[in-house]
């Protein structure tokens, strides 16, 4: 809703007259064929992850406080599943159980008061402080409901981190029941 008159359609003829499309994912790609776009325009090439900053802890673990820590990042909005996300979370969690949202609200914030005393959230962090994040958790849940490649979902893997995720987006990377569950 925010881009200026007339940008689709700029964007649709920059598509339209490209040799190639490069996406992150074929979930992006089936969204382009979807379009009208030729599949053989569509070249899928995944995402990288800077492992510098995202990788497995160090031989010193994290300190633990003895709860079972779930992580989100991204934006708290819907089109990222955030709904299913908190009441999934409302069902499971117990004392010793912690979800922290890390990311900015899109919009307002009011879907998200009725789950307030379900999770902990924290805006938007450095790339340094999330990878800390991600060490210091057990779980990363991405519920995404359409997303291109979702880079969060490669860095918490980069950091050890087993994934839930839905297929719209991060199923290239995550094979259901190996690095994570799909």
């Amino acid at each position: 809703d925010d881009w200026p008159e007339g940008h689709e359609e700029r964007l649709d003829e920059e598509i339209r007259q490209a040799d190639a499309v490069l996406v992150g994912s074929t979930y992006a790609a089936d969204s382009f064929v979807r379009e009208g776009i030729d599949r053989s325009k569509m070249r899928v090439v995944p995402y990288g992850v800077d492992l510098q900053t995202f990788s497995v802890a160090s031989s010193v673990p994290p300190e633990r406080d003895g709860r079972f820590k779930v992580i989100y990042a991204g934006q708290l909005t819907q089109r990222k599943g955030i709904s299913y996300l908190l009441r999934g979370y409302q069902k499971f969690a117990r004392s010793d159980t912690l979800l922290t949202l890390v990311g900015s609200v899109v919009g307002s914030d009011a879907p998200l008061r009725p789950y307030a005393e379900v999770f902990e959230h924290v805006r938007h962090q450095t790339r340094p402080a999330l990878a800390a994040m991600y060490r210091a958790s057990d779980v990363f849940v991405f519920p995404t409901l359409i997303e291109g490649m979702p880079l969060v979902v490669l860095e918490a893997m980069a950091c050890g981190l087993p994934v839930i995720v839905t297929a719209n987006g991060p199923g290239d990377i995550v094979r259901d029941g190996i690095e994570g569950f799909v």
